[in-house]
């Protein structure tokens, strides 16, 4: 099937490059799984069909759903599963994270640097 974006191009190779899946066909984990936004297209290459599919047989074997998983996938299946398993909620790989927050001790000793940052004069202590 010639690419439906250029169809005055013709195929020059035959491949699962070349060839295009219709969405529709797709299962509704696929589907999920895939970008929201396609350009207006309603077909993927077939090497993303096939991706893609192989991704949603991994969600589904860690016991995911097309409604479920979508929210969690930025990480890979196990990981989510291990999270969702022990109640953590998706919502919360989307807050921010304050990797030194207020006052801690640093490893040269100073326990009032602000973040592990102290000046000793000569040079800034990072540790």
């Amino acid at each position: 099937m010639p690419n439906p974006d250029r169809p005055e191009q013709p195929a020059r190779r035959r491949g699962a490059r070349d060839r295009w899946v219709p969405v529709a066909e797709l299962s509704p984990m696929a589907r999920a799984l895939l970008s929201d936004d396609l350009g207006g297209r309603d077909v993927v290459p077939g090497h993303v069909a096939d991706r893609v599919a192989e991704r949603a047989e991994e969600w589904l074997a860690h016991g995911f759903t097309a409604e479920t998983a979508k929210a969690w996938q930025d990480l890979p299946p196990s990981a989510a599963a291990y999270l969702a398993e022990r109640g953590v909620e998706p919502r919360v790989l989307d807050l921010p994270v304050d990797a030194f927050p207020g006052r801690r001790p640093c490893r040269c000793g100073s326990r009032s640097a602000p973040s592990g940052f102290r000046s000793t004069g000569r040079t800034n202590c990072w540790f």
